[in-house]
């Protein structure tokens, strides 16, 4: 029984140290791109790099998974209302990521708050 504590033990303590998400904090919306064939179908670039939070993921963009990979379409389309509104108003938002979660290497954002000042 021991021998098999120490494995199980090593698992767990290893995949934590790759499951990474944060918060983007007090970003804006700089663009949102709607695809019908990648990216999880609706993105929003952020005015912040997401990589300097330690995660890892490329650049500024952040996929809601509007095609329903890794969230219900109807959960990410709100979602990607909420940013295409944040960018119209100037509003600031913050983003909360995802970086086992990917579409075409960008990480997925599973929720977002918009901020009102």
């Amino acid at each position: 029984m021991k021998k098999f504590i120490l494995p199980i033990i090593f698992i767990f303590f290893s995949a934590s140290l790759y499951a990474s998400t944060a918060v983007i904090e007090n970003a804006k919306i700089q663009r949102t791109l709607l695809d019908s064939e990648a990216f999880g179908n609706c993105m929003a670039e952020l005015s912040k790099d997401i990589n300097t939070t330690g995660l890892n993921c490329p650049g500024r963009w952040v996929s809601f998974s509007c095609d329903g990979t890794y969230q219900a379409r109807d959960i990410a389309k709100s979602m990607f209302d909420s940013a295409q509104m944040a960018m119209a108003l100037n509003k600031k938002v913050f983003v909360y990521v995802d970086d086992l979660k990917k579409h075409n290497d960008n990480c997925v954002a599973y929720r977002i708050d918009v901020l009102r000042k």
